[in-house]
């Protein structure tokens, strides 16, 4: 690595720790995706609920220019394609001939074996000055602290192959050779009325540390660019 990429890192570094607003995931790729070409990388996972107002890819879809959503689901893609939305496999992508404004990746990279290579992969349809925008978990949560007082365990999905926190993500661009520029911390968005009140307790209070320190947030944003 060599001294431009150590400079980029700790400068990106000085803006995750300077970032003082938290927003709520939907309403900022609504705003993201107004008008353009989107590409919605993992849209099946998102919500199996489908007719749920709170589902992403639908409200990208009510915003953006476009819509393609891409999943390694075939039933889901399937059922997908039923409701008149446009979908399709990972493996079909290749051969799609598409290109896109944005690449959406909503709390996916967490999932995948290859951080690196998922986001090389994607980044191939991106046009001339497009962006991936990706959110994903923050191990440094003040959930992750208070569960960890309370029960001396951290809740996690069984799903994700790692934690990834904003310094590590700044490894894995480099990497990609894709360059990061934006990242906004995340709010948590659990529905609290359909938890128990110590659970609320608890999420209400991490809420409050991640007011006083941004590094408590849940979740967090970066935008890469080829």
């Amino acid at each position: 690595m060599g001294p431009d990429n150590v400079w980029h890192k700790k400068a990106f570094m000085q803006r995750v720790q300077a970032e003082r607003g938290i927003r709520a995931k939907s309403d900022l790729f609504v705003e993201l995706c107004s008008g353009r070409d989107v590409l919605d990388v993992g849209c099946v996972g998102q919500n199996m609920n489908y007719d749920d107002p709170r589902w992403l890819h639908q409200k990208i879809r009510n915003s953006a220019a476009s819509v393609l959503g891409v999943d390694i689901d075939r039933a889901g893609i399937s059922e997908l394609k039923s409701r008149g939305l446009d979908a399709i496999h990972a493996d079909d992508l290749e051969n799609s001939g598409s290109d896109f404004d944005l690449v959406v990746m909503s709390d996916v990279i967490e999932h995948v074996d290859d951080p690196v290579a998922f986001l090389r992969f994607y980044a191939a349809f991106l046009r001339e000055n497009g962006r991936i925008v990706v959110t994903t978990p923050n191990p440094f949560s003040a959930i992750h602290l208070l569960r960890i007082l309370r029960w001396n365990q951290v809740k996690v999905n069984p799903e994700h192959t790692m934690w990834i926190d904003p310094g590590v993500f700044t490894e894995i661009a480099n990497r990609a050779e894709l360059t990061l520029c934006d990242f906004l911390w995340i709010s948590d968005y659990a529905d609290l009325g359909a938890m128990g009140l110590g659970s609320r307790v608890m999420r209400h209070t991490a809420s409050l540390m991640s007011r006083v320190r941004r590094y408590y947030s849940p979740y967090y944003m970066v935008a890469l660019t080829r």
